[in-house]
Order: structure tokens, then C-alpha cells, then sequence
């Protein structure tokens, strides 16, 4: 009989494309990720993670339409394309 390769996740091969939460990276490696705990290892830590991040996507929101150069409308149509979400989810954000 010889040795095969057992069922836990130590033996099991996986990609690691690092950690992005709502859009945003985080890390582009688990290992060097900055999170103190993973956000797949506790709900609570992947609430306040995800807390974290729309906090991010609210403070650029604010200041990209805040510094833009043309109507609030351009700036909130603008920062949508940089964020990679619609215009009114940016209005969303900035009603926060």
C-alpha cells in the first residue's frame, strides 16, 4: 500500500490571488496580506473588513468629487469609471 495524498486543505494545491474586498485589493498575496484576520476565517472580521473598505470607496468618492473640475454630475459620472461602479452608487456614497 503506498502513501497518497490525504483530504486536508495542507496537501491541496490553490491559486492565491490575494485579497480584494468590495472591489478594493487589499493584498496581492495571502501571505503578505495586512488584515489581522483573514477574512474568510471569522464573520466578524469579514464585516469590519468590508466596513473598511466602503469607509475607502466613501473618503475617494468625497475627495474626487470634492477636487474635480466641471459639474457634480461629470464628477460623480467620472469617479464611478474610476471606481468601477455606477454613478449611483457614488451618490450613495456620498450621502454617507
Amino acid at each position: 500500500m503506498g502513501w497518497g495524498r490525504t483530504n486536508t486543505t495542507r496537501d491541496q494545491e490553490y491559486l492565491d490571488d490575494g485579497c480584494k474586498l468590495l472591489g478594493i485589493e487589499v493584498s496581492k498575496s495571502c501571505l503578505t496580506c495586512p488584515l489581522a484576520v483573514c477574512k474568510y476565517d471569522s464573520a466578524v472580521a469579514y464585516q469590519a473588513a468590508r466596513d473598511w473598505a466602503m469607509e475607502r470607496k466613501t473618503t475617494f468618492a468625497r475627495m474626487f468629487v470634492a477636487n474635480y473640475k466641471g459639474t457634480k454630475t461629470e464628477a460623480v459620472s467620472a469617479c464611478a469609471r474610476e471606481l468601477g461602479t455606477t454613478p449611483r452608487n457614488v451618490w450613495r456614497y456620498l450621502a454617507e
